[in-house]
């Protein structure tokens, strides 16, 4: 490289320089773009590969999840089995009269039911029926009663009690006093076909 002219060297220090910064745009332009790219892809392929983890743990989970949801249908099932159904005027008098004998209280008259929708959040396949019953006990019985026959049913909720003294003449001088009362009450109904 002595023996070259100041002229040759130039060009080959300008070719060299040319060649460096060629290399320097391609690097950036190509390679430093293109390896920008392969990192966005592996990012993508992290979290994908991070998802389908999730999945395969939430699928890894499904039979559980199934079988809890195959349990709580057959206790809602068995709840629903016990709300009033089909002829739900019936339904009261034999729920009432179980318990009447039970406590020594006489039911006289019972209302027909009313029967409407819920209008609690979030919709539900059943409705309400409101109802009315009076009759006449001793104080002490009519309380157990009323305590029985709300905890008979964990959708029987009492609405309304009214209680008064007898009329004069329903009991003879020597028996305790009886009580006139009327009890509402309220009930869900299930409007889904009973389980077989």
């Amino acid at each position: 490289m002595n023996n070259w002219s100041p002229e040759r060297r130039r060009k080959f220090a300008a070719l060299v320089v040319g060649t460096l910064i060629v290399l320097a745009v391609l690097w950036q332009g190509g390679i430093v773009t293109l390896q920008g790219r392969l990192h966005q892809k592996e990012s993508k392929i992290d979290l994908i590969e991070g998802r389908l983890k999730k999945a395969e743990a939430a699928r890894s989970l499904a039979p559980k999840y199934e079988a809890e949801m195959e349990a709580n249908l057959r206790r809602i099932r068995a709840l629903e089995g016990k709300m009033a159904q089909g002829d739900v005027y019936r339904w009261v008098i034999n729920h009432v009269l179980d318990l009447q004998d039970l406590h020594h209280v006489t039911v006289t008259s019972f209302q027909p039911p009313r029967i409407g929708e819920l209008d609690v959040p979030p919709p539900v396949p059943y409705k309400s029926a409101a109802y009315s019953l009076n009759g006449n006990a001793h104080y002490h019985n009519l309380g157990t009663f009323l305590a029985d026959f709300e905890n008979s049913s964990p959708f029987i909720r009492l609405r309304g009690l009214t209680i008064q003294a007898a009329a004069p003449g329903f009991t003879g001088a020597t028996e305790p006093e009886r009580l006139a009362f009327q009890v509402d009450f309220s009930t869900l109904i299930s409007t889904n076909a009973p389980a077989p």
